[in-house]
């Protein structure tokens, strides 16, 4: 009983600390580095960090997902790395990078789009933390009259 409290109360802390990694002795887990990244649409690649907290001996694969809003897959963006959806870490490895390639359309207003990526889930045993889902906005850098498109 005591060791669940224990874990129930781990838990409640690690979901507490989103937008900064704290170490906690027992407790593997993988989260992305930041909530939401933006960048413009002319940048052709974007790499978002996926970290390991305290990194066990075990190999751990996410599976990692899109999440479609007003940017659409295969439109706006394609996923480069990993094509399979699968991060796999070796044991020990600490960091890996989903990398995605940004369609940009030159002189063409489309304003700002977004969509989120995920970890949708981990190896069994291995906890995904409270920092699961990034939001990504691909800011348009084409103007009208001057003025930049929001």
């Amino acid at each position: 009983m005591k060791k669940i409290i224990f874990m129930l109360a781990t838990v409640l802390l690690m979901l507490s600390s989103c937008n900064r990694k704290v170490e906690y002795e027992f407790i593997s887990y993988a989260t992305f580095d930041a909530t939401s990244y933006s960048f413009d649409e002319d940048v052709q690649e974007v790499r978002v960090p996926v970290s390991i907290v305290n990194p066990s001996g075990a190999e751990v694969s996410l599976s990692v997902a899109t999440i479609d809003g007003k940017a659409e897959e295969g439109v706006d963006y394609e996923v480069i790395y990993p094509v399979s959806g699968v991060l796999t870490f070796a044991p020990g490895e600490t960091q890996q990078d989903i990398v995605l390639a940004i369609t940009d359309f030159p002189n063409k207003l489309t304003g700002s789009k977004d969509f989120s990526l995920t970890i949708a889930s981990a190896t069994e045993g291995f906890m995904v933390g409270n920092c699961s889902t990034a939001k990504l906005t691909i800011k348009d850098t084409k103007t009208l009259a001057g003025e930049e498109v929001p």
